[in-house]
């Protein structure tokens, strides 16, 4: 393992020296993803991937008055509040779409089982013996 180590070291300062990059900055190259660290940590306790897209430490005002008078909000929270409006309304009207939708399909189901049902009892006769 070792050995392959060295050879892999060695290869790499041949590349880097046709490529004039000096071998002082190459010595810290990562293989690893980036990723924020403890991530999957917070996405399984519920709370989001990255600390700085929303959370009390995002939300909240960053100072409160002693009397006890609401703070204003920062550029980026009034900003944030907005989107979370607007995104709160389209998913309410998609809701409502969709129940509508669901209602008319029921409807049109019913029709259908009707249509059937009367196409059934026209067909289907008892005979008459005189």
């Amino acid at each position: 393992m070792a050995r392959l180590l060295d050879l892999c070291l060695k290869e790499l300062r041949v590349c880097l020296t046709t490529v004039n990059i000096p071998l002082g900055t190459s010595r810290h190259i990562t293989t690893s993803s980036a990723a924020y660290v403890g991530s999957k940590h917070r996405f399984s306790k519920g709370e989001a991937a990255n600390n700085s897209s929303y959370g009390p430490l995002v939300d909240l005002p960053d100072y409160t008055y002693l009397d006890g008078q609401p703070s204003e909000l920062s550029q980026r929270q009034g900003l944030r509040r907005t989107k979370r409006i607007e995104l709160a309304s389209k998913v309410s009207t998609y809701i409502a779409e969709m129940m509508e939708a669901k209602k008319v399909h029921q409807i049109k189901q019913e029709q259908k089982t009707q249509e059937r049902e009367e196409l059934i009892r026209s067909q289907l006769k008892p005979k008459v013996h005189e």
